[in-house]
């Protein structure tokens, strides 16, 4: 089986030269360290037998007699003599013995012990080695069934066996075994598709009002969401220790060209992944872990990824029109100029992000924390940004008609020649925020602080519909010295009105 790419999804044996190489030995193998200590022992023993003969001729017979040579008056009384000579003599002659015994024993222990360090040394390594021919048993066995293009059964039982020696030797297998899975995968869902069964699923899909309406969603086979699902499992490296998790963390999976429509990839770990022109239309990828990940020109349209990591992705030419991020990190991404039409972005996190230019026509941003985003000539026209943080955003010629922006955070926001035609600005503290030349014909400005905006004018404020709680800068005067338009209805009347709503 050959992958998108003209090659087999398989990878080197990382096993494969250790197996095959001589154990490493060592010149003083347990039967030599045996055989060191026979010849040792004959030694010493022939050495003890000749010095305990010395010292028992010296000791038993020598010394008493050479001590005793002094003249007795009878031969008994220089025997017991000589007797009582040799009783220390053969004290100390026993002192010998036993420390020599001593001597012998400790030698021996050594040696033994030495030659058990060495027998034990060579059993691990003989297991190592067993352990590791048996692994590389398995993978290879692994390879040859998700090869097997005739049984599905076949393939789903090499891919559990890879996943389950990724999880034995992650540190040996993960990037080999990561290889395997992703050319696995790019050689059964690639894009466009190459064989005829995989050209029927593609017509299948259709746009979304119509799959919505049919309850019709392209799916991968089930082998493929497997592989996806084994790659993305965070568990593969939790056992490691931290430096070498470090270093596995930034091994890049290659999945791009593929056809990934509908896939389900709920808190997948894809860190540093690379869908770049893959079609993921439609998928699931709530919580996923994109950080770093490359998703250049990928088809992502209606794809969920509430809760998703996308941290230093690449984001250029990604089609994310219809998408779910809410609650996805995107902080500093770059999203320029990118087509961002009915997205929901509900509570998304877009701190300093690049919107520069992005069509966000009808999304959905309550909540969103857009702090310090560049957001110029952004299209937001009939965006939903109730209680979003806009706090020192730039909205520098964007575009917010008829944009909800209702309890929203604008301190310092610059809405320098801003779009406002009958958008929704009511509950605002508008504070320090700048407005020259924004165009705001029809807005509604209901209870909001304008007293420290910058840029505001007279003309301005007369085309704005506000009413007794809405404040204005009080060095604004109209022609006639005014302090506020004669339209804008009473605090009174507007509190009656919102009862009688109520």
């Amino acid at each position: 089986m050959t992958d998108a790419r003209g090659s087999k999804p398989a990878g080197k044996n990382p096993h494969s030269e250790e197996v095959s190489a001589d154990a490493p030995g060592s010149d003083e193998s347990p039967e030599a360290w045996r055989t060191l200590g026979t010849a040792r022992g004959a030694v010493t023993a022939l050495l003890v037998l000749g010095v305990l003969a010395g010292l028992a001729v010296a000791a038993l017979w020598l010394v008493p007699e050479q001590l005793n040579r002094r003249a007795f008056s009878t031969p008994a009384e220089r025997a017991v003599a000589v007797n009582a000579a040799r009783i220390p003599a053969a004290a100390v002659f026993a002192a010998a013995i036993a420390a020599l015994g001593v001597w012998v024993n400790h030698g021996n222990v050594t040696v033994a012990r030495v030659a058990l360090k060495q027998t034990r040394s060579r059993d691990l390594e003989t297991t190592r080695l067993t352990e590791a021919a048996q692994r590389n048993d398995r993978f290879v066995r692994a390879i040859e069934l998700i090869n097997d293009d005739q049984q599905l059964n076949a393939r789903l039982g090499g891919l559990y066996a890879l996943e389950q020696l990724m999880r034995e030797s992650p540190k040996i297998y993960y990037a080999t075994i990561v290889d395997v899975l992703a050319a696995y995968i790019r050689h059964r869902a690639p894009w466009p598709p190459q064989s005829a069964t995989e050209a029927i699923r593609a017509e299948s899909y259709v746009p979304r009002w119509r799959r919505l309406m049919s309850k019709h969603t392209p799916r991968p086979f089930n082998d493929v969401q497997v592989a996806l699902t084994i790659l993305g499992r965070r568990a593969h490296l939790d056992s490691l220790p931290a430096s070498d998790r470090g270093n596995l963390d930034h091994h890049k999976i290659d999945l791009s060209g593929t056809n990934l429509r509908g896939a389900d990839l709920t808190d997948a770990y894809l860190v540093r992944v690379d869908l770049s022109r893959s079609h993921l239309e439609g998928a699931n990828l709530r919580r996923a872990c994109l950080t770093a990940a490359n998703l250049h020109e990928a088809h992502l349209t209606t794809a969920t990824l509430d809760g998703a990591d996308l941290r230093k992705a690449r984001l250029t030419g990604t089609r994310l029109q219809g998408a779910r991020l809410n609650g996805a990190l995107l902080q500093q991404v770059d999203l320029h100029d990118r087509q961002l039409l009915g997205t929901r972005l509900n509570g998304a996190h877009l701190e300093g992000a690049n919107l520069r230019g992005a069509w966000m026509g009808f999304a959905e941003l309550r909540g969103a924390h857009l702090q310090g985003a560049d957001l110029t000539a952004a299209g937001l026209s009939s965006a939903d940004l109730r209680g979003a943080d806009l706090t020192e955003a730039i909205l520098t010629m964007a575009s917010l008609n008829n944009c909800v922006l209702t309890a929203a955070k604008v301190k310092n926001a610059d809405f320098t020649s801003a779009k406002l035609f009958y958008a929704e600005l009511t509950e605002l503290d508008m504070g320090q925020a700048e407005l020259g030349g924004a165009q705001m014909i029809g807005a509604a400005f209901g209870g909001t602080q304008l007293v420290e905006t910058k840029g505001l004018t007279w003309g301005q404020v007369m085309s704005i519909q506000g009413d007794g709680r809405t404040t204005l800068p009080s060095t604004l005067r109209g022609p006639n010295g005014e302090l506020r338009p004669n339209h804008w209805p009473a605090e009174d009347h507007n509190r009656a009105l919102s009862e009688t709503q109520t």
